[in-house]
This record gives structure tokens, sequence and C-alpha cells, in this order.
């Protein structure tokens, strides 16, 4: 890989993980807002949402820290 397509590919992997974190926080304030007001099992699917954006969110870290190396 030449070091513009590092580069390149540097630059999409933290627009990604920059685009995640937004959603993790939205998504966060969307259960806070909604907790206590409607039932669990959507307050349930709203973490698992925020699970599954924070796990991507790791991996995409990891993939900018390895071209990082």
């Amino acid at each position: 890989m030449t070091t513009a397509e590092k580069n390149i590919r540097l630059t999409e992997l933290s627009c990604e993980a920059n685009n995640l974190r937004r959603q993790i926080g939205s998504l966060q304030a969307e259960r806070a807002r909604l907790a206590g007001r409607v039932n669990d099992l959507l307050i349930e699917g709203i973490q698992i949402a925020i699970d599954n954006a924070e796990d991507r969110f790791i991996a995409v870290t990891n993939q900018i820290n390895a071209l990082r190396a």
C-alpha cells in the first residue's frame, strides 16, 4: 500500500470513527430521554444498538492504529 493509499484509508476510517462516536452519543441521549417512558424492550434494543456501535468503533480504531504502525 502506497503512502497516499494509506493516508486515504486513514482518512476514511477516521471519518467512520467520528460518525460512530456521534451515533453513540445520540443513541445514549435517546436512551436517557426514553428511560421510564417506554417499554423496557425498546430501551434494551437501543442499548444493543449502542453496544454494536461501540464494538464497530473499537474495530475501526484498531484498524487506524494498525495502519499507523
